[in-house]
């Protein structure tokens, strides 16, 4: 993704900037803020990864010996979406502990539980006005499920930078919406984003699924129309549609909407004072 600012001086990145230990930085993760790496003698900060970039692990052999990388400040706002995805799914990991006695069962939560906790759970991120940027939903997703493979992220993004950015968010929303409406096993997911972005830039013409996935993905073009896409406004559940899967999410949407988003915070933007795309 583009970004502002390339550059910062020593004084500015001290204080705008968030370290970050090089080894805890993983191939292939996506990165939710700008990373810097110092270079005192010319007073700088220089950035050497947009937003949504990755690192071999070629890369980060090179970068260790900075020790540390340095996340713009924006990285604050993304965290809490990560910290949500790494809920959701430790969620859908969980299993019941063995506890069982001939007096005492614990039984798995059954599917609707799981869903209502999912609601619940991601239903606040959108804010009272029921809006998200798709650059926060990638962050969420990608802490959802497994990273992509190193081999399909180069391919994607050599053949096409913008067609790739906009897979990863189309990928991403597909992934989230499936798990709104009740999609809760993680292997299923994991294979839904991989080949809903091999769609987006044509390594499929088409992936196996019923026509509910298929719906979803058509609504993800239609919601996140090109990757200029500032955020995703939520419709009201009366909205006309001729897609059934839509109708469901908006039905489960319209309880974020009535119980959730009037005390809900409001939900972060990239534009914001402290967002990277910001001056």
């Amino acid at each position: 993704m583009e970004f502002v600012r390339k550059k910062l001086s020593i004084d500015e990145g001290e204080t705008r900037l968030l370290s970050c230990p090089i080894e805890s930085v993983s191939p292939y993760a996506l990165m939710i803020a700008p990373v810097y790496v110092p270079l005192r003698a010319n007073g700088k900060f220089v950035a050497i990864k947009g937003p949504l970039d990755f690192f071999s692990p070629e890369e980060l052999a090179r970068f260790r010996t900075f020790e540390s990388l340095f996340f713009h400040e924006s990285v604050e706002d993304a965290l809490r979406f990560r910290e949500v995805g790494r809920e959701l799914r430790a969620l859908l990991r969980w299993t019941p502990p063995i506890t069982a006695t001939k007096d005492r069962i614990v039984l798995e939560p059954a599917p609707f539980e799981i869903s209502d906790a999912v609601l619940k759970i991601t239903g606040p991120l959108l804010g009272p006005d029921m809006t998200i940027e798709p650059f926060y939903v990638t962050v969420l997703v990608n802490e959802v499920c497994d990273l992509l493979p190193g081999s399909l992220l180069h391919a994607s993004r050599e053949k096409d930078v913008k067609q790739h950015e906009l897979a990863l968010f189309r990928s991403s929303l597909v992934v989230l919406l499936a798990l709104i409406l009740g999609k809760n096993e993680l292997s299923f997911l994991n294979s839904l984003r991989i080949e809903t972005l091999e769609l987006e830039i044509g390594e499929r013409v088409e992936i196996p699924g019923s026509d509910e996935i298929r719906e979803l993905q058509q609504l993800a073009r239609q919601w996140i129309p090109n990757g200029d896409c500032d955020q995703i406004t939520i419709p009201e559940a009366d909205a006309l549609t001729h897609l059934r899967a839509e109708r469901k999410l908006l039905r489960r949407l319209g309880r974020v909407r009535n119980e959730m988003a009037p005390d809900a915070p409001q939900a972060p933007s990239l534009r914001g004072p402290r967002g990277f795309l910001s001056v």
